[in-house]
């Protein structure tokens, strides 16, 4: 991984990290990936009932699902 990527991935780490969420209160972080993750035009953006945060970036067809 080039460092600007690695770099680009720590200041996000630490903008969420800022961000207030007590113990299951973690809504506006949840709000702020999604947020990032729409910025990256990322498909089927959404969260859910407990505060997950999903989207699918579509691949070219080759290989094996990747979910983190």
């Amino acid at each position: 991984m080039n460092n600007d990527v690695m770099k680009r991935m720590i200041e996000l780490a630490i903008q969420i990290q800022q961000i207030p969420a007590p113990t299951f209160q973690e809504q506006k972080r949840a709000e702020f990936v999604q947020e990032l993750f729409l910025a990256e035009k990322l498909n089927d953006v959404c969260i859910d009932d407990t505060g997950n945060v999903f989207a699918r970036l579509s691949g070219k067809g080759e290989g094996k699902p990747l979910i983190v």
